[in-house]
C-alpha cells in the first residue's frame, strides 16, 4: 500500500475542509475560510514558528485517493498531563475515512507529527478526545499516548 503525508497547500484547502466537515459535521466553506487563515497565517514556516491560534494541514493519500487528514498546532500555555517546560505539539484533530481505518493510517500521522515535533525541538505531543468516544480514546491509547485526566464541564445562568 503506497502511503504519502504531506503538508497542506492552498490548492488543498477545498479537500482539507471537505474531509474535516464529514467528520466534524461543521459547514464545509466555514472551514475552508478557517483554513485559509492558517495558511495565511503561516505558510510555509516551521512547527514551530506557528502563529497562537493557527494550525497546520496534513493530508494522507493512500494510492493517491485522499484518506485522512491532522491537523497540528503548538500550544505554550498550560497542557493536562505536561512533563516538560517549553511548547507542546497538539493534534487539533485526527480523522481517516472509514475505508480505511485499522490500516495503520492513524499511528502513521502520529509517527508524523512525533518526527515533526523532534525535528522543532519540541518534546511533547498532546492530544484530546471526548469521554464518549471510546474509538478515538483507543486509537489514541494505541499510538502511545497516555491519558492524563478527564474533565466534566459545567454551565450555570447568570441571568
Amino acid at each position: 500500500m503506497e502511503l504519502e503525508i504531506r503538508r497542506v497547500s492552498v490548492q488543498d484547502v477545498p479537500l482539507w475542509a471537505e474531509l474535516a466537515a464529514a467528520v466534524y459535521g461543521d459547514g464545509q466553506r466555514e472551514l475552508e475560510d478557517e483554513f485559509r487563515r492558517f495558511l495565511e497565517a503561516c505558510g510555509d514556516c516551521k512547527l514551530s514558528e506557528l502563529p497562537p491560534g493557527s494550525e497546520m494541514g496534513f493530508l494522507c493519500f493512500v494510492e493517491g485517493v485522499p484518506a485522512g487528514f491532522m491537523n497540528l498546532s503548538v500550544r505554550r500555555e498550560y497542557v493536562e498531563g505536561r512533563d516538560e517546560e517549553g511548547p507542546i505539539g497538539y493534534v487539533e484533530g485526527i480523522a481517516v475515512l472509514p475505508e480505511y481505518r485499522r490500516k495503520g493510517i492513524g499511528k502513521r500521522f502520529v509517527e508524523y507529527a512525533v518526527r515533526l515535533c523532534r525535528e522543532n525541538g519540541i518534546k511533547q505531543l498532546a492530544s484530546d478526545c471526548s469521554v464518549y468516544n471510546r474509538e478515538s480514546e483507543l486509537f489514541h491509547l494505541g499510538a502511545g499516548f497516555k491519558e492524563t485526566g478527564r474533565q466534566i464541564f459545567f454551565m450555570r445562568s447568570c441571568e
